[in-house]
């Protein structure tokens, strides 16, 4: 899980935050427009937007790892933070409409 590699894998927030990223993109389900609740959609694209921000750079290496190697620590700690917590609102949402 994305946040299991924020918390145990190796290397910089930086690194961490890259792989849990990708590790999520890759196992997660499309997010089809109308699936969450409106305000976690819109979250959840804010933070893919904040994700992928940088356009430039090497090519080979994508947009997210460009934008995430452009942050300060600071900055990567935070996104790895507002991960963690979309993680929580997502699973509360999943178990909310399971419920009814």
């Amino acid at each position: 899980m994305a946040v299991d590699t924020l918390a145990t894998g190796k290397g910089r927030i930086h690194d961490r935050l890259v792989d849990a990223y990708l590790s999520q993109a890759m196992h997660a389900d499309p997010i089809d427009a109308g699936a969450f609740d409106p305000e976690l959609e819109v979250t959840m694209r804010a933070f893919h937007e904040r994700m992928t921000r940088v356009t430039d750079g090497p090519a080979h290496l994508g947009s997210i790892h460009n934008t995430v190697m452009a942050m300060s620590e600071d900055d990567a700690s935070q996104l790895a933070q507002v991960m963690t917590e979309l993680r929580h609102q997502v699973e509360s949402f999943i178990e909310h409409t399971e419920g009814r």
